[in-house]
């Protein structure tokens, strides 16, 4: 997580969620401008606390949706402090009843491989985007995103030959055929043979 001004304070919920940041220096400068400015944003964050609650009671459907309501109100670049919670999802609606199993899982490996590039460990985010390679609740398009980026994460870091890479990018356009990407990806390969 990068901090876009010096100081910033990360407000985090006791599950380790980013809720918001505190970074106006104009704002901040004495321990009382810090309390109000933290009063100020009180609201937003006992919103976010009634959300986290909220993934932990109910049916799997209201959980899930608690989940997904919960992923869409995080800003992007804090998304991999969901990671886990995301991919309990298979163990909280393992039928995939409440129809959002397959996002929260392609959410939790795209979390993951992120917080793995971020910590220039290339292998773990590679492996990330294979692990839901087979995945059926996740739709092929998703999917053959996944096996696109392993294979661009593969090739930049020069983890495989050619012919791993390839194999990825055959087994994308394999995944959705009839996907607008699949010209694409044609050339990739083609470039790379």
């Amino acid at each position: 997580m990068n901090a876009s001004a010096t100081p910033t304070v990360f407000v985090l919920s006791k599950e380790v969620y980013l809720i918001t940041s505190i970074y106006d220096n104009a704002k901040v400068k004495t321990y009382d401008s810090f309390k109000k400015q933290l009063k100020e944003i009180s609201p937003v964050i006992d919103e976010m606390h009634k959300m986290i609650a909220k993934t932990k009671k109910g049916s799997a459907e209201d959980k899930m949706k608690a989940i997904d309501a919960l992923y869409q109100a995080t800003a992007p670049e804090a998304h991999l402090f969901l990671a886990d919670l995301l991919a309990s999802a298979k163990k909280i609606d393992p039928s995939n009843k409440s129809g959002l199993l397959g996002e929260c899982l392609y959410s939790a490996a795209d979390a993951k491989a992120v917080a793995a590039i971020n910590s220039d460990n290339i292998k773990a985010a590679v492996e990330a985007y294979l692990s839901i390679e087979n995945e059926d609740s996740i739709n092929p398009a998703d999917r053959q995103q996944a096996l696109y980026t392993a294979a661009y994460w593969c090739s930049k870091a020069g983890l495989e030959d050619n012919s791993v890479v390839i194999s990825y990018l055959e087994k994308a356009i394999a995944v959705a055929p009839e996907s607008e990407k699949v010209p694409a990806i044609k050339r990739v390969i083609e470039s790379l043979q």
